[in-house]
């Protein structure tokens, strides 16, 4: 899967999550609601992200070596 698709199904999942968790909830269960939704979102669109990085620039132990190269003065 791309980055671009993962962010958009990341995307639709809140929207879809956001809407449907107001009906058949109960006060109780908001953060479990919260916990399911934020989560599960925010770690998609950081996955979508990491993989987006590692697509441009190359692979991993790449990535990891291009810090030490670049050194400021």
């Amino acid at each position: 899967m791309s980055a671009k698709g993962l962010a958009l199904l990341c995307v639709w999942y809140l929207v879809c999550a956001s809407v449907g968790g107001y009906f058949g909830r109960n006060p109780q269960s908001w953060n479990v609601y919260y916990l399911a939704v934020y989560s599960v979102t925010l770690l998609g669109l950081g996955l979508s992200a990491a993989l987006a990085l590692w697509h441009e620039r190359g692979t991993l132990p790449q990535l990891l070596t291009l810090n030490r190269n670049h050194t400021t003065r």
